[in-house]
């Protein structure tokens, strides 16, 4: 009955399909862009979800956004306390804010992160809004494979329904990368 659920929330209207209050969305810039608005250089996009994540996920984060591409980090909601805890500052952060800390909260404050935020009844889970925001290129979703089995199976589904629409997408905690 739940995985039934979860596959119809990922077939349900995406805010990838969707318009953001009658206007359309928009990628989200980079701050350690190198480049002008010239898109011959690769852009990835690294999400972070909230849940148990290893220190591994957090090596990981540190060592895709300080590379050599162009990296946009957006933090789901909850993904915020990891990051905060590594020191790590998202460039959006998107979702319902109802799971992120009070340190995680305070860390994005302090940092003048742009949030996003969206009402707690909706359509979409907050990974699918983030992931929403990405464009046709290499995006990596940092979420746990435990904790919430609802949820791993939720971000499992819309890693093949993006890689389905032929986005080049892996999800990893850090330690089990899925391709």
């Amino acid at each position: 009955m739940i995985f039934l659920h979860i596959i119809d929330i990922v077939r349900s209207n995406s805010p990838c399909q969707r318009t953001n209050q009658g206007s359309r969305q928009q990628r989200v810039p980079c701050r350690r862009s190198r480049q002008s608005h010239r898109r011959a250089y690769k852009m990835r996009y690294i999400i972070v979800t909230g849940g148990p994540l290893p220190e591994e996920s957090a090596k990981l984060i540190k060592e895709l956004s300080s590379s050599d591409e162009d990296t946009v980090l957006i933090a789901c909601d909850g993904g915020c306390d990891i990051l905060a805890r590594y020191k790590i500052v998202p460039d959006l952060v998107v979702g319902d804010m109802d799971s992120i800390s009070e340190q995680g909260l305070d860390f994005i404050n302090s940092h003048n992160v742009f949030i996003e935020k969206y009402p707690v009844e909706k359509d979409w889970t907050d990974s699918e809004i983030a992931l929403g925001k990405t464009e046709d290129e290499e995006v990596i979703l940092v979420t746990p494979d435990s904790g919430r089995l609802d949820h791993v199976i939720a971000n499992l589904q819309l890693a093949l329904k993006f890689k389905s629409e032929g986005k080049k997408i892996t999800i990893t905690d850090g330690i089990t990368y899925c391709y």
